[in-house]
C-alpha cells in the first residue's frame, strides 16, 4: 500500500546476520513478517520478526555440530531444521540438549529486526539491530561511498562493525563480542580489485571467549573465504585481497582471491593454540549467449591449515560446477 509492503509467511530473507546463506543447492528458509518503507526519500525502513527457520544444503553437508557452528553461520541446532522442518530460531541456535545429551529448552520467542538503510550520491549507508530475545543483541553497522576518478575510474570505502551482548536468560551464556573490518576497491573500467582487513576481539569471560555468533546464516564480512569463515574466531585478524575482470563481449566474469586468518589462541575452534589459515581460489561465471538464461559456474577454493585439534594439517581442493537455467 504506497510505499509500504508487508510480507508474513515462509519467505527467503537476505539480511546481514540472518539470510538464505546460498552457497549450495538449497537456501535457509525463514518464516517471517517483515515491514518495510520508503516514505523518507532515499530511505529503506524495516521492522521484521523471524521465529522460524528451515536449514538449507549449506547445513546439510555437516556432520554434527561443533566448533564452528556458531560463527559460520548454522548453529548447534541446525541438524533439527533440515529437510524442510521449520523449527524456533532459539532451537537452531542453541540445539534441543546438552553437552551429555539431556533434553534442555531452548525455544524463544525469535528474533526482531530493526533496520534503516539511507542511499544516495554514491553513499550508503546501513544500520540493523537484531534482538535474539533471550540469546543476545547484534548491532550491525556498514558504509560505503563511491568516490569517481575519472569516466571509467572510481574508488570505493567500505567499512563495517558488529557488536554483540547477551540479554535476557542468557541462553547461550555470556556474550561480549566485536568485529571491525574496512575495504578499499578500485574500479577501471571492466576490472575491479579490493583489499580488506578486519579484527575479531577478544574476551576470555565470555562463552566464545569473544567471538561472533552467525546461528542463522547471513555472511556479511569483508573478510570472509568460500568455505573458511575464521575471520568472527576470537582474536582473530583477517587480510583478503581479490580481483574480478568481466570480459562483457564474451558473457565471462574472471575473480580470484586470498585469504589469510591470523587465528588468536582464545579461539573456541581450537581452544588454546594460535595460528594462520589461508584460502586462495577463483569464480569463473559465464552467460552462454546461445541459450537465454542459461548460466554456468566454476569455482575453486584451497584452503591450508584449516584446523586440527590433533595437530596434523587440514588441507583440501574443492572445485565446484554449477549449472543455472532461469525460464
Amino acid at each position: 500500500m504506497g510505499n509500504t509492503n508487508l510480507k508474513i509467511g515462509r519467505q527467503r530473507l537476505d539480511t546481514p546476520m540472518a539470510g538464505a546463506d546460498d552457497a549450495r543447492m538449497l537456501p535457509n528458509l525463514f518464516e517471517a513478517a517483515v515491514l518495510s518503507n520508503t516514505d523518507i526519500e532515499n530511505t529503506t525502513l524495516i521492522l521484521a520478526h523471524v521465529y522460524r527457520e528451515t536449514v538449507g544444503t549449506f547445513g546439510n553437508v555437516y556432520g554434527a555440530a561443533g566448533g564452528l557452528s556458531l560463527q559460520s553461520g548454522y548453529g548447534l541446532g541446525y541438524k533439527l531444521a533440515t529437510s524442510g522442518e521449520f523449527v524456533n530460531m532459539g532451537t537452531v541456535a542453541l540445539g534441543d540438549a546438552d553437552a551429555d545429551g539431556n533434553p534442555i529448552d531452548n525455544e524463544t520467542a525469535g528474533v526482531t529486526a530493526l533496520a534503516g538503510i539511507y542511499a544516495n550520491d554514491g553513499l550508503k549507508l546501513q544500520a540493523w539491530d537484531y534482538i535474539a530475545w533471550d540469546i543476545l543483541n547484534a548491532v550491525y553497522l556498514q558504509a560505503d561511498y563511491s568516490i569517481p576518478m575519472g569516466e571509467s575510474m572510481k574508488v570505493k570505502l567500505s567499512a563495517q562493525y558488529i557488536n554483540e551482548t547477551d540479554i535476557g536468560d542468557t541462553l547461550a551464556g555470556k556474550v561480549d563480542s566485536n568485529y571491525i573490518a574496512a575495504k578499499v576497491t578500485g574500479i577501471m573500467g571492466n576490472f575491479s580489485a579490493y583489499v580488506a582487513y578486519s579484527t575479531t576481539g577478544s574476551n576470555d569471560d565470555t562463552v566464545t571467549n569473544g567471538g561472533i555468533l552467525t546461528p542463522w546464516g547471513g555472511m556479511p564480512a569483508f573478510t570472509q573465504g568460500m568455505v573458511t569463515r575464521h575471520q568472527f574466531l576470537a582474536g582473530t585478524d583477517t587480510l583478503k585481497v581479490a580481483a574480478t575482470y568481466n570480459f562483457a563481449d564474451y558473457g565471462l566474469k574472471a575473480s580470484v582471491y586470498y585469504v589469510s586468518f591470523d587465528v588468536g589462541a582464545e579461539n573456541t575452534y581450537i581452544n588454546g593454540k594460535s595460528w594462520t589459515t589461508t584460502e586462495p581460489g577463483f569464480d569463473l561465471q559465464y552467460k552462454v549467449a546461445a541459450v537465454d538464461g542459461l548460466n554456468l559456474r566454476f569455482r575453486g577454493n584451497f584452503p591450508d591449515e584449516f584446523g586440527s585439534k590433533e595437530g596434523e594439517a587440514f588441507n583440501w581442493g574443492e572445485y565446484r560446477f554449477i549449472v543455472n537455467y532461469n525460464f
